[in-house]
């Protein structure tokens, strides 16, 4: 995780590549709308390509819920006596997600191409909600960005739920953007429920439109005027519609036999005690397992409570908050959820192993991954200077630090990064606006400025401005 040479070097070559395509994309005559749609085309085949060639057999959580689906699509209900989907039977509506897919066609590859086709959507979904705050095509390149980023292209052969949770959720807060009709925003609660159903991280985009609800809200109460009060309605409504929507489909399942065990973490001391072990500092460990074994919930959230309180004893919370967020926030994507199988010795060719060509892909991905980050801060940093009321942007922020403070307490790893990072590029795209208006408005006005001279000097006429 720390700065190397590499990545300074790649940040530099980022950045000569940005001003290029700045230029190039000012200079085209193509329709903006033509160039995302060739991006996000580039953006399947990548995805797909991956599938076919990184044949990553489910392992894990994943192959249980596989495993799951398939015995679901045959009737067969007794994977509900599992262990595993007692403790956490919120996987229930991703078992069942799943098995839609596989009753079309019962295969593998069926689930990997849904995946890609969720992923593809999710790219464009990236251009669409930013181009509502930003010019088109400071959001194209936000688009091209995303398309290019290794770490989800590295996930792609994986059948984890973050792929259509994070479609859905997407879709949620492009619904709740558009400018058309309000019940755009029953849809967007909608949408946002399915995506919290499929992945609880849904919870906190609602928490924080919540929380903006409110201070609109509040700010109307005090000022009696506030032209963002429109979108704090339509945000309500989002609420609202969300918490109907997941009552109304919990209820669905928990009438049917899947609601066995509930829709809920039953277990959920778990994470927590992942999250704050200061020996593996909040990575998946199973020192502590032993604790799921116990019965009573009181019990256990005693045990839980009493183990981290040990675990902190000779722990600096500053120093344990300082090393998880390296871990989470610093490290290198990791490529073993999909190439475990692969033999990283073997040879693509003459003097390339796998293993060479995959930390050149690693290196490309944390060089990307830190020039985001730069251009997020620095779009917050103009926000913040300009004093632009952005909700857009109001919302990236608030939800980034949701994010953050969230994982702060339970369990980490660097894929759990998957959810944010379209937003980050998202605000990355003001950056870009930000970078192309600065230069070429100072690339206008230095042109327009030697052709006053030129005339003055030929002509005579020093009066001419």
């Amino acid at each position: 995780h720390r700065m190397t040479l590499g990545n300074i070097l790649l940040i530099v070559i980022a950045l000569i590549v940005l001003a290029a395509a700045i230029s190039l994309i000012n200079m085209t005559k193509l329709n903006i709308r033509t160039i995302v749609f060739v991006a996000v085309a580039v953006g399947f085949t990548l995805r797909f390509l991956y599938v076919l060639v990184v044949q990553t057999e489910p392992s894990s959580d994943f192959a249980k819920m596989l495993s799951a689906s398939r015995m679901l699509l045959q009737g067969d209900y007794s994977f509900l006596d599992d262990a595993y989907f007692m403790r956490w039977a919120y996987q229930i509506p991703f078992v069942f997600f799943q098995t839609i897919f596989l009753w079309i066609h019962d295969s593998v590859i069926t689930l990997k191409i849904v995946n890609v086709l969720l992923m593809t959507g999710s790219c464009l979904f990236v251009y669409r909600i930013a181009s509502r705050y930003v010019s088109e095509k400071a959001a194209a390149m936000a688009c091209i960005g995303y398309v290019l980023y290794p770490a989800p292209i590295m996930l792609s052969s994986v059948l984890t739920n973050q792929h259509a949770s994070l479609f859905f959720l997407l879709w949620g807060v492009d619904l709740l953007l558009s400018k058309k009709r309000w019940y755009m925003a029953l849809c967007s609660g909608l949408c946002l429920c399915i995506g919290n159903l499929l992945r609880t991280d849904g919870i906190l985009i609602v928490s924080v439109l919540l929380c903006l609800c409110l201070f609109y809200l509040i700010i109307y109460l005090m000022k009696k005027k506030n032209p963002l009060i429109i979108l704090a309605g339509k945000a309500g409504i989002c609420i609202a519609s969300f918490f109907i929507f997941t009552n109304l489909i919990t209820f669905l399942f928990s009438s049917s036999p899947l609601g066995k065990n509930g829709m809920e973490n039953n277990y959920p001391e778990w994470k927590f005690m992942l999250g704050l072990n200061t020996e593996s500092y909040g990575m998946y460990h199973e020192k502590d397992i032993d604790i799921l074994s116990i019965e009573d919930d009181a019990a256990r959230r005693q045990e839980t409570i009493a183990r981290i309180q040990e675990h902190f004893k000779d722990v600096s919370p500053l120093k344990f908050i300082s090393e998880k967020t390296s871990r989470m926030w610093a490290e290198n994507e990791t490529e073993s959820w999909s190439m475990n199988h692969i033999d990283r010795d073997k040879e693509l060719i003459a003097g390339v192993s796998v293993q060479w060509f995959v930390n050149k892909i690693k290196t490309l991905d944390k060089g990307m991954y830190l020039f985001v980050l730069m251009l997020a801060l620095l779009a917050a940093l103009c926000a913040f200077i300009k004093k632009e009321r952005n909700t857009l942007f109001l919302f990236i922020g608030a939800l980034f630090i949701a994010y953050y403070l969230s994982y702060l307490f339970i369990e980490i790893q660097t894929r759990y990064r998957y959810l944010i990072m379209p937003f980050l590029f998202i605000a990355a795209a003001y950056a870009i606006d930000i970078i192309k208006t600065g230069i070429f408005t100072e690339k206008i006005s230095v042109c327009r400025d030697k052709k006053l001279k030129f005339i003055r000097e030929k002509t005579g006429d020093k009066r001419m401005k």
